[in-house]
């Protein structure tokens, strides 16, 4: 969904910016990234994406100084790791629960019942798990093809956010965070109804 937590460093490389409750004033929150995985299957591929808060110091990877990103992509966190998940905990999150917000979010681990994927293109058919507003982010995210559940090695650099994107994400925060699932519409011709 192009939202991503980032560590202290990576925070202020990318300066100062808008505001978001959960930055705890680290910096950066409403700036973009072009973000590129030479290990993905789609090496070439690249995503903008935007600081919507910061990863605090308690969670899994944060605790370096090293910067650090997490890309919030629907079905793929990881509760084992994540310390922020409110889906299905709260109205509005799109999601019946937080079991349901990682439904792939274990894609490379082979666990009984379930023989783990060697990318993430080999699991997008679990994205028809995810409810309906979620499926097509979800196989769009999955078919870059990551290999691994990490972003090491993911080559990044500061862009200027494009004015559509940062309308888009802007509009679906207030200061006391998300306003919850809803998506812009396309446009439509004069002759639908």
């Amino acid at each position: 969904d192009g939202k991503g937590a980032s560590g202290g460093k990576g925070s202020q490389r990318r300066g100062g910016g808008g505001y978001d409750a959960n930055d705890d004033g680290v910096g950066g929150c409403g700036k973009c990234l072009l973000v590129q995985n030479p290990h993905a299957v789609n090496a070439n591929w690249t995503a903008v994406v935007m600081k919507k808060n910061r990863c605090p110091p308690w969670s899994k990877g944060c605790e370096s100084k090293q910067p650090h990103f997490d890309i919030a992509v629907p079905g793929f966190d990881n509760l084992q790791y994540s310390t922020a998940n409110i889906c299905g905990t709260r109205p509005g999150t799109g999601f019946v629960n937080q079991k349901q917000s990682e439904t792939l979010g274990h894609w490379y681990q082979k666990e009984p019942g379930f023989p783990g994927c060697n990318n993430t293109i080999e699991c997008a058919y679990l994205c028809d798990k995810l409810p309906p507003v979620f499926k097509h982010p979800c196989k769009i995210f999955a078919s870059w093809g990551w290999t691994t559940g990490l972003a090491d090695g993911v080559l990044f650099r500061q862009v200027d956010c494009p004015r559509a994107f940062s309308r888009i994400v802007h509009g679906l925060y207030t200061r006391k965070g998300p306003r919850g699932v809803r998506f812009p519409r396309g446009r439509r011709r004069r002759n639908q109804r």
